[in-house]
């Protein structure tokens, strides 16, 4: 996972920590990789921010 990528996910997770509302992380093309799905759940433990996963079509 790309620095960039990780510093987005960061900072979503805490805007919705600050703004009191929950990260939606989107993904197309099938279940995000065990890495980013433990990345967001890490980070989302670490900012207190609550998220959801969803995947699209």
């Amino acid at each position: 996972m790309s620095k960039s990528r990780r510093a987005q996910i960061r900072a979503t997770l805490e805007a919705a920590q600050v703004t009191q509302r929950s990260a939606l992380f989107e993904f197309s093309g099938g279940k995000p990789a065990a890495e980013v799905s433990e990345f967001i759940k890490r980070n989302a433990e670490r900012a207190g921010a609550q998220y959801q996963i969803e995947l699209v079509e």
